[in-house]
């Protein structure tokens, strides 16, 4: 988890599915998913909220709507399968 500049724009990057599902799931913007790493990065605009979700949810304190989450993440875990981006689904 963390933040970078790629191209003059912040993102914030996770290999962590489950928090990519719980911040997709608190209407962060999911910019791109990175296939060509070993491991798929999520990567989402960087705000201040995001990281204090994601602070939020690493230690226990974030809180979501449970058949949204599974949703979502059903939604999340077939992209990856065929290797595609957020938008185009």
């Amino acid at each position: 988890m963390m933040g970078v500049m790629i191209e003059g724009h912040a993102f914030f990057k996770t290999t962590d599915t489950a928090l990519a599902t719980f911040l997709i799931v608190k209407d962060c913007e999911l910019v791109a998913i990175d296939y060509s790493a070993p491991r798929y990065e999520y990567q989402f605009k960087d705000t201040v909220s995001i990281r204090e979700l994601s602070q939020a949810y690493i230690i226990g304190r974030g809180f979501a709507d449970a058949s949204t989450l599974i949703r979502v993440n059903k939604k999340l875990l077939r992209l990856i399968h065929r290797q595609r981006q957020w938008k185009d689904d």
